[in-house]
């Protein structure tokens, strides 16, 4: 069952600090160091390993510059790993996360100051425990230690679904295609992130983790809408599939937005003139693929007759490519099927969008290519084979088998089979359909 989509606003700050920086101690007294080890998959190719950890005093608190001299990662057989990057960060950061049995998501009461070292590195990274030794300012020597239990394959979220728009409540919506085709033997989540910007610099980041894999979909309630708008001008949203553990992930692009409070609202308009129109409805289709059978319909319209029409308003997709088709409906029969003639272009979608008069050259039609063959059974007797393989039907907007109504075989005697055959089917676009005729 899908779980109940609501908000609570609660303090769980603490909570998160407390998983936060017990994973990992220390072995100074007068410093603890909380050490994770992954592997990051980016949309856009990015690859490497990483190494995070933070470095919190006696006190427990984050430090407010850096205070490492030496930073040495050792692999489970000892050997040194090379360190591409090293950098030391500090963020204002605000958790939430999903409550899988209130089905509500819970955010903190406020932004907490953290800081971090986050090194890359390209060399292997092999099963086993990872050894971190750090040399503070004043030459003191720190270790941690940490498992890391295997690289994961993950799919990878397309930050092309992500979608943008605003409840009645002034609630931010965001959704996405949720992944599919996970190893039913992970235990994975989803994280978003919302990185506020003012005037080009960072200003906050926000976490929201546990969201269920299969969920697709966050809500941030207005009040923080407002704090953070009140906060930045500029906002970049980004999803991470993790293991529960943290280990792997993969993370997606970040799409930018100039409000949460107000996501862009867009229209695609213009005008449709058909060469040799005699009557039928006129379809319009928005899509975000190519084909559309298997795309998902960003939005649709009906005009009765060639003219100007409107779609929207749509929301801020991020500049994602979009299928534009015109579809005549030439033997007027009210859908769009068989015979209908259309035309199709492509543009991303970043603005208002005028689109250009689309030629519908193209028919709406499939591909039938059958056999007969004559076959010797194994026990000595004989059968015909009728078989005939259809293509091509699924590529716009059909579906085989149910876009079929008979499959007929007729010989030179006349009808040979209308029912009774077997079907294979071999994609969305193709499939093949054959019976065997005893004695024949």
């Amino acid at each position: 069952m899908r779980p109940r989509f609501g908000l609570i606003i609660s303090t769980i700050l603490l909570a998160l600090l407390t998983v936060c920086v017990s994973l990992e101690t220390g072995y100074a007294e007068d410093i603890s160091l909380h050490m994770l080890m992954s592997h990051h998959l980016y949309e856009d190719g990015d690859d490497y390993n990483r190494l995070y950890f933070e470095v919190l005093d006696a006190n427990g608190d984050y430090p407010v510059e850096n205070t490492l001299n030496s930073i040495k990662l050792f692999a489970p057989d000892g050997a040194e790993i090379t360190l591409d990057t090293s950098d030391w960060d500090t963020a204002s950061l605000f958790y939430g996360q999903y409550n899988a049995t209130t089905g509500n998501y819970e955010y903190a009461s406020e932004s907490v100051i953290s800081s971090y070292y986050e090194c890359r590195f390209s060399d292997p990274m092999p099963i086993g425990e990872y050894h971190l030794e750090v040399i503070d300012t004043e030459g003191a020597t720190h270790h941690s230690y940490r498992e890391y239990d295997g690289a994961a394959t993950l799919p990878m979220i397309s930050s092309d679904t992500f979608r943008f728009s605003l409840n009645p409540d002034g609630d931010f919506l965001w959704t996405w295609q949720a992944p599919t085709g996970i190893d039913p033997g992970l235990e994975t989540e989803t994280r978003a992130k919302i990185k506020v910007f003012e005037n080009g610099e960072a200003v906050e980041e926000i976490y929201v983790s546990s969201i269920p894999t299969d969920l697709g979909e966050l809500l941030l309630p207005a009040s923080i809408v407002n704090a953070m708008e009140a906060r930045g001008d500029r906002f970049e949203c980004t999803l991470s599939l993790r293991t529960t553990n943290s280990q792997n992930r993969t993370i997606t692009k970040a799409v930018p937005l100039n409000s949460l409070s107000n996501p862009p609202r867009y229209t695609v308009s213009g005008t449709v003139a058909v060469d040799g129109y005699t009557g039928g409805d006129i379809f319009l289709k928005l899509y975000d693929g190519q084909i559309p059978n298997q795309s998902i319909l960003l939005a649709e319209a009906v005009i009765s007759e060639p003219g100007s029409f409107s779609l929207g308003p749509l929301p801020d997709m991020g500049g994602i490519n979009t299928w534009f088709y015109v579809v005549w409906d030439q033997n007027e029969n009210g859908s769009v099927g068989l015979g209908d003639k259309y035309g199709a272009t492509a543009f991303q979608l970043y603005d208002d969008f005028v689109v250009p008069n689309v030629p519908l050259n193209d028919t709406i039609d499939f591909s039938v290519t059958g056999g007969v063959k004559n076959v010797h059974e194994p026990d000595g007797s004989y059968s015909t084979l009728l078989e005939v393989e259809v293509t091509d039907l699924g590529s716009l907007f059909g579906t085989i088998p149910d876009d079929i109504d008979a499959v007929v075989f007729e010989g030179p005697s006349g009808v040979l089979a209308t029912s009774g055959m077997e079907f294979e089917q071999y994609s969305d676009d193709n499939g093949w359909y054959w019976i065997f005729l005893p004695d024949q």
